[in-house]
């Protein structure tokens, strides 16, 4: 005893809208405008050809924001296949994103090349334009300091000895300005353990 044909049709036209639902529920796209002004960002994404989805939030992680540039990456989900509400849950920027890390590594980045390292327990901070190495701790800041002291007191200690005034004042000045040069390298915000 089988299935008749007519059971089979009428089974398959019940079943048309939840499988044209579950297939449209999910989408690749591609960005096409940002809009950054609000609480949560909205995009235009490209998601077939010919049709732009207008206004769908993006949902990024807490703590993280980004502004992706115009043809990265996304997915797309529309809740019970519906397009009236369209929310953004993944970019991607395979132009731009980092490549060669090893297991357990993460990156933050962007187009310009800056980046943000973390692996294993170091954390790497530049780019291809990274000028300015990175002191770590404040240990260095205090020696350089006592050092500068010290200095100082030799030079007065000098003067007192019948060194010109003019050394002296020209030696003065180029320790109170690497003293103030060093303090100002020293990071309050980022802390190295």
């Amino acid at each position: 005893m089988g299935i008749s044909k007519d059971l089979l049709r009428q089974i398959e036209r019940t079943l048309r809208p939840i499988r044209r639902s579950i297939s449209n529920s999910i989408a690749r796209a591609v960005v096409n405008l940002v809009n950054d002004d609000s609480g949560i960002q909205t995009v235009q994404v490209g998601v077939m050809a010919g049709e732009n989805v207008d206004d769908a939030e993006r949902f990024q992680q807490y703590g993280f924001s980004s502004v992706p540039l115009p043809e990265a990456e996304a997915v797309v989900l529309f809740p019970g296949g519906s397009r009236a509400h369209p929310l953004v849950v993944v970019v991607d920027d395979r132009r731009y994103r980092p490549t060669g890390g090893s297991d357990g590594d993460s990156f933050m980045y962007n187009y310009q090349g800056t980046l943000i390292r973390i692996t294993g327990l170091e954390v790497r901070l530049g780019g291809p334009l990274a000028a300015d190495g990175a002191i770590k701790g404040t240990a260095r800041n205090a020696a350089e300091q006592v050092f500068l002291t010290a200095l100082s007191t030799f030079v007065g200690a000098m003067l007192d000895a019948g060194v010109p005034s003019a050394a002296r004042s020209t030696f003065a000045t180029a320790i109170a300005t690497f003293q103030a040069a060093a303090a100002a390298a020293i990071s309050t915000k980022v802390k190295l353990e």
